[in-house]
């Protein structure tokens, strides 16, 4: 992981680490923030849980783990040049190749997201007899914007203004 972690870092990102021991001087000196977990393996499930999307390099049974545990808990999975024979997992032959099917599969997680959180609002204002719906938390934390909102409450049959 410390090639991965070198990569992201000289292309600019920040580099957040999940690291096995308790101690952070073990973690390799490419991560910009060290989260020592103490949990071993069991921080497999941090990892695949952490991300939107997970992008799976070639590795062994801890990888293979993180890979079974995002599919269950409903995480998207790219597999860079390994894992062809792991059930629901998307394949990329470059590394190019898996940022942009990461970027796809996380923008449509991010839509579905939007799609849900509408959804409710607009059954709390029908079916529910609300007349109204508290959501400024989400407006300001971006999880859903406000014209997002009221294209789904305009689809669902509701007027709204413009």
């Amino acid at each position: 992981m410390e090639a991965a972690a070198r990569g992201a870092a000289e292309g600019g990102g920040t580099v957040v680490g999940l690291v096995p021991s308790y101690d952070p001087a073990r973690a390799n000196r490419h991560l910009a923030i060290v989260i020592p977990t103490g949990m071993g393996h069991a921080r497999n499930v941090l990892v695949a849980a952490a991300g939107d999307v997970l992008i799976a390099l070639p590795g062994e049974h801890g990888t293979l783990a993180e890979i079974a545990l995002a599919r269950a808990i409903g995480r998207p999975v790219v597999a860079l040049a390994a894992w062809r024979t792991v059930a629901d997992v998307a394949y990329a032959r470059t590394a190019g190749d898996a940022v942009r099917r990461a970027l796809v599969l996380a923008a449509r997680r991010v839509r579905e997201k939007i799609g849900r959180i509408a959804g409710h609002m607009l059954e709390a204002l029908t079916e529910g007899g609300a007349d109204a719906a508290l959501v400024a938390s989400l407006f300001h934390f971006g999880e859903l914007s406000i014209r997002d909102a009221k294209d789904r409450l305009a689809a669902g049959g509701l007027e709204v203004r413009r």
